[in-house]
């Protein structure tokens, strides 16, 4: 499945990404993801640019809900809180996880965290609903 993680992921966004690492951790429901650095992430003003940071969140956040669904159901997100919290100071590799805090008939309740070099950058959290293929 880890594959298939970074399968579902467009080739441009990949080509930027540069996953290194990733990780399932099926009792926790969570998955974790390194990323290899790379300078086209940044902004004019040399921080990572909050798009990619965002995307970071929704890529590995819809991963690990999907360890909370069955194969006959797909997911959509129906709400999506990221809180941007810092850019660090030294850049190297980006570290992400996302785990299933909750699963109820319907919704999924994802949170997730982007790391680099020990400095939080975002906290998430997201709201999916799984549906039932018909």
């Amino acid at each position: 499945m880890a594959e298939e993680i970074v399968s579902n992921v467009p080739e441009a966004v990949k080509r930027i990404l540069r996953f290194k690492e990733v990780k399932i951790h099926e009792e926790r429901k969570c998955i974790s993801a390194i990323l290899d650095f790379n300078p086209e992430i940044l902004d004019v003003y040399g921080y990572i640019h909050g798009s990619i940071i965002a995307v970071l969140n929704i890529v590995v956040a819809e991963s690990a809900a999907r360890l909370a669904t069955s194969s006959d159901e797909y997911l959509i997100v129906v709400n999506t809180s990221i809180n941007f919290i810092k850019q660090p100071e030294v850049f190297g590799d980006l570290e992400i996880e996302a785990c299933v805090m909750s699963r109820t008939d319907k919704l999924v309740l994802v949170s997730s965290q982007v790391r680099c070099e020990n400095i939080d950058l975002s906290h998430a959290n997201f709201v999916f609903v799984a549906e039932k293929v018909s």
